[in-house]
């Protein structure tokens, strides 16, 4: 069976948001916390979560006709069923699962995935990887992060519209945005020239900021940390106020900011770059063996069409 993750699948969150800017993690408390409402009585807090997830009827669907994610998509409105919630059931049935490899790599979701859901251990699952030469790539890909200035805009507006409150005397939330932002114009300008991106320190993002605006590293220190109290409270106003997906521009802003001053720099390169408007880049170039640990655990199988040498792949 195919399986996907709750990004493509959940029916609820298109009929309550606009857009699709969220992050696994939002989307994920949304769900926990709909869920639970309806575990409590209110089925109004979600109608596709409901007792036709575990019907025989929906798994013989799944297993009858192995659907894409537009079919169970489309299943799940059409019979008012969420599709994710019943794949997840049917999981535990199957005997092949075709999942991305985000799915599998990250430790969270897979842990999820095989453990809770499938009810099964790494040690006895035969995993094919297609398209095998792709994983060092999507490794550093899922490892890497960066912070933009479009992030940081969308961080001060969320703010403003939110009251705009003092992290600490002096300092509000869109001040610490105007600190990030001018910093990041400011190395752009200085390092970047005339070229599309270069490599830079670590520390530059910090010290820029310091100098720019006459702070010292325990006063960034209390913003980022009270950054953090901001964007949580966000979260749960949005969710409290208007059922939406509690998730929150400034939180995602204190993560990759607290991610850059605890990144490994022993796996990871700093990249300034021009590009929209200018962004710093934590490139990974050693991706965590966390990350990788599950392809020793698991048997595995590495296909791709493009082995070497060729001769030998065309039987010539």
């Amino acid at each position: 069976m195919p399986f996907q993750g709750r990004a493509n699948l959940c029916l609820l969150y298109g009929e309550i948001e606009e857009s699709r800017d969220f992050t696994s993690e939002s989307l994920s408390r949304f769900c926990s916390l709909r869920k639970k409402k309806v575990l409590n009585g209110d089925q109004s807090a979600c109608i596709y979560y409901n007792e036709k997830v575990s019907s025989p009827e929906v798994s013989s669907y799944i297993y009858s006709t192995v659907p894409d994610v537009d079919s169970i998509y489309n299943y799940g409105l059409d019979n008012v069923v969420c599709p994710y919630e019943a794949l997840k059931w049917a999981l535990r049935d199957a005997e092949i699962v075709i999942v991305p490899y985000a799915l599998y790599l990250n430790p969270v979701t897979a842990q999820r995935l095989l453990y809770s859901w499938g009810g099964v251990e790494r040690e006895d699952l035969v995993v094919v990887l297609d398209e095998a030469h792709n994983i060092p790539t999507i490794a550093r890909e899922l490892a890497s992060f960066e912070i933009a200035v479009g992030s940081v805009n969308a961080s001060e507006r969320e703010a403003q519209e939110y009251g705009d409150f003092e992290l600490m005397p002096g300092y509000r939330t869109s001040d610490l945005c105007e600190m990030v932002r001018n910093a990041i114009y400011d190395i752009v300008r200085d390092k970047v020239g005339e070229s599309e991106e270069v490599r830079i320190p670590f520390s530059d993002l910090r010290e820029y900021i310091m100098v720019g605006n006459h702070i010292s590293g325990e006063t960034y220190d209390d913003l980022l940390r009270y950054l953090e109290i901001m964007g949580e409270f966000v979260a749960e106003q949005k969710e409290k106020s208007g059922g939406k997906v509690p998730r929150s521009r400034i939180l995602h802003l204190y993560n990759v900011l607290s991610a850059w001053e605890n990144v490994d720099e022993d796996r990871y390169v700093a990249v300034a770059s021009s590009e929209g408007g200018g962004k710093l880049i934590a490139a990974c170039l050693d991706p965590p063996s966390s990350l990788l640990t599950p392809l020793k655990v698991s048997k595995t199988i590495h296909m791709s069409g493009t082995l070497a040498p060729h001769l030998m792949s065309t039987g010539i």
